[in-house]
């Protein structure tokens, strides 16, 4: 089993076509039919009902979808970082201990790190905050922006523990200034990401870098 196989099952499966998957995927029908032949042969099973006519999918093949689409997914998501590694100063820190003494190591925030006596912080680097808008947004462009510019926004705030004290403080500090209906409220990064890139309001994150162009971080 291979990715070109599964592009091809998935292409066939959504469109119900042959000739229009051979279309999307720019290879030759019978590309596309050899590719489906050769899975349903190495999983055992007839992912398609196929006519002179239509296309139809078994119940092996509707259960079968989804996985598939979870599988290339995945593998879209493994190559976009493995992009934005390559295009950042990516840099290996290696942790190590001569003795047999437990050696508990915390990466965060400070504010976001439990205070104990026998805790000690030290600051690797700082990360500044930022306004976090569509790449199409005017304030795009800007080299930087005012908290008291975002009072005329749209703002999507996050009740996440993922979000940094910090960020999420000045979150709330501007969203006191705009009108509930202004105000959308959601509760993991992810969803927080997905309302800014579709135009429903700015945020204010840590500067991070983004692996689609199409959301920007202003100091």
């Amino acid at each position: 089993m291979n990715t070109d196989q599964l592009k091809s099952f998935i292409q066939v499966a959504e469109n119900l076509n042959f000739a229009r998957a051979a279309e999307i995927l720019k290879i030759t029908q019978s590309a596309v039919s050899r590719q489906i032949h050769a899975l349903e042969d190495e999983l055992g099973t007839k992912l398609l009902h196929r006519t002179t006519r239509t296309v139809t999918l078994t119940p092996a093949g509707i259960s079968f979808l989804e996985d598939a689409k979870n599988v290339i997914g995945r593998l879209k998501i493994a190559e976009q970082k493995l992009q934005r590694h390559q295009s950042t100063n990516l840099q290996v820190l290696t942790i190590g201990c001569q003795s047999e003494a437990n050696l508990d190591l915390l990466f965060g925030f400070q504010d976001d790190i439990p205070i104990k006596n026998d805790t000690v912080y030290k600051e690797l680097f700082w990360i500044p905050l930022c306004c976090i808008v569509p790449a199409a947004h005017p304030y795009a462009a800007r080299p930087e922006l005012a908290k008291e510019e975002l009072y005329l926004e749209n703002i999507v705030v996050c009740n996440s523990y993922a979000i940094p004290a910090k960020a999420a403080e000045m979150q709330n500090q501007i969203s006191q200034h705009i009108l509930p209906e202004s105000t959308y409220v959601c509760e993991n990064l992810q969803v927080l990401l997905t309302l800014v890139r579709a135009g429903y309001g700015c945020s204010v994150l840590p500067q991070m870098n983004f692996v689609n162009s199409d959301i920007c971080s202003v100091p």
